[in-house]
């Protein structure tokens, strides 16, 4: 790990079994094992994104203070998503636990295995609702557009809706 810190943003997403448990697993493996959970968003309940052939996915967006590498953030956080039962069978097909990095401060990063931000934040809506309201003015580095900007212009139709989902979580939600 590094000794500096930064502020990530993470996007949860499930839609398989439990879902609200799937939720409140991811938080806590990562109030473990990757950094502080500064504040999160109310769950939502979106239909799929891609290959729609499935159940609705709840979301949830965090922000998390981590002394993690982006690198090390990946694998810390696919290998959350595999204790969660998580199978790579089908590109946007249905998953007990998603969790994506969206961005990680102001920093642009392009490699193999992580782009950041993430290259679609702008086109969905599932992503940018929860993160405008507990990072609205959040600047993606490279267009200047913060996420309430860019909720504002998505063209995505998608129907976000906020999902009453029994997390006990005691964290700073704004």
């Amino acid at each position: 790990m590094s000794a500096a810190t930064s502020l990530t943003h993470l996007l949860l997403g499930t839609n398989m079994g439990n879902r609200c448990g799937y939720l409140q697993f991811a938080q806590e493996m990562i109030q473990q094992n990757i950094g502080t959970i500064c504040r999160y968003s109310p769950v939502y309940e979106t239909s799929p994104w891609g290959y729609t052939q499935q159940a609705d996915f709840l979301n949830q967006a965090l922000v998390v203070q981590t002394h993690c590498s982006p690198e090390q953030l990946l694998t810390l956080l696919q290998e959350i998503e595999t204790k969660a039962g998580r199978q790579r069978l089908m590109h946007w097909g249905p998953r007990t636990l998603d969790i994506d990095i969206i961005a990680i401060e102001n920093k642009v990063i392009c490699s193999e295995r992580l782009q950041v931000p993430h290259p679609a934040l702008a086109q969905r809506r599932f992503v940018l609702q929860p993160l405008a309201e507990i990072a609205p003015e959040w600047q993606h580095p490279l267009s200047r557009l913060t996420y309430r900007q860019m909720l504002a212009s998505c063209r995505d139709n998608t129907i976000v809706k906020k999902y009453d989902c029994p997390l006990i979580f005691d964290c700073k939600r704004i």
